[in-house]
């Protein structure tokens, strides 16, 4: 039985499989990692930014500059009742031997790679419709990644495997502790 995923928020007479079935729905969009740390966030750089959106798609990604290095990052945009404040940072990113341009396309094919990236290939594969990319250009190479590290510290993005990489080692998530308490 298909269950609209809205409608297991008020379950009422359903019978326990579509109960069940509902919550396996959800779970798979479910998102356990944010983090949102004031203390980080006033620890960035201040570097200041111009940011430029386009729609993750074939057409938004070719109005990404071919001959340019910089930042990116991913977004989900849900647009309910038309409210464009609410999005969601999944990732950040850089390039400085790729363009803008290449780099972010490289990603369209994330999701049919075999050996893909498994948080960037469930980004893509889960919010298609709703996955924006926010990019940056930075002629100064020398800092792109710096300004990367940076913003992955200030804003904890949950598809970042470094960032989650060093919070799985013991040691390193007492260092962020003593950071924020």
């Amino acid at each position: 039985m298909s269950v609209p995923v809205f409608s297991a928020i008020s379950p009422k007479d359903w019978d326990e499989p579509a109960w069940d079935d509902a919550v396996a729905i959800l779970k798979k969009y479910r998102v356990e990692k944010y983090i949102l740390c004031p203390q980080h966030w006033q620890g960035y750089s201040n570097i200041r930014l111009t940011w430029k959106k386009v729609q993750f798609n074939k057409a938004g990604l070719e109005k990404l500059p071919q001959d340019k290095p910089g930042l990116y990052v991913f977004i989900v945009q849900p647009n309910i009742a038309g409210h464009k404040a609410i999005n969601f940072l999944l990732y950040i990113g850089e390039t400085t031997k790729q363009s803008l341009r290449d780099r972010c396309t490289s990603y369209l094919f994330e999701a049919s790679k075999s050996k893909a990236r498994v948080p960037i290939r469930s980004m893509i594969r889960k919010w298609p419709d709703h996955l924006w990319l926010y990019f940056a250009i930075v002629d100064d190479v020398s800092i792109i990644k710096q300004v990367e590290e940076d913003l992955i510290k200030a804003y904890i993005p949950p598809f970042n495997q470094r960032f989650t990489a060093r919070v799985g080692k013991a040691g390193k998530l007492g260092d962020l502790l003593k950071e924020v308490l």
